[in-house]
């Protein structure tokens, strides 16, 4: 095992203890050893560029809508039942293809 010595703010020194106290964690070892495991599978699970533009673009969408919603454009006469059945239509010509 690596052992590391770390200084900390008093404030997070204090917490540190207190999650230890409270029976969050076994150790301050513990703690650390959590947090950074935690912190390694965030890092390695991270989202590709591509993904991130993804995500943009749908978040930019979303803006436009809630925008448009706030001024008071809706859609009056959806159906969903006439939705499902374009989409449908719309699968079955694709697998015709």
């Amino acid at each position: 095992m690596t052992q590391l010595a770390i200084q900390l703010p008093d404030e997070l020194g204090a917490y540190v203890d207190s999650a230890v106290q409270e029976g969050s964690f076994a150790s301050k070892d513990d703690f650390f050893a959590n947090l950074l495991y935690n912190f390694k599978a965030q890092e390695e699970e991270a989202l590709s560029d591509e993904d991130t533009l993804k995500i943009n673009s749908l978040r930019a969408d979303l803006q436009i809508a809630a925008n448009q919603l706030d001024q008071g454009a809706r859609v009056q006469d959806w159906s969903l039942e006439a939705f499902l059945a374009e989409m449908h239509l719309a699968r079955k010509a694709v697998k015709a293809g």
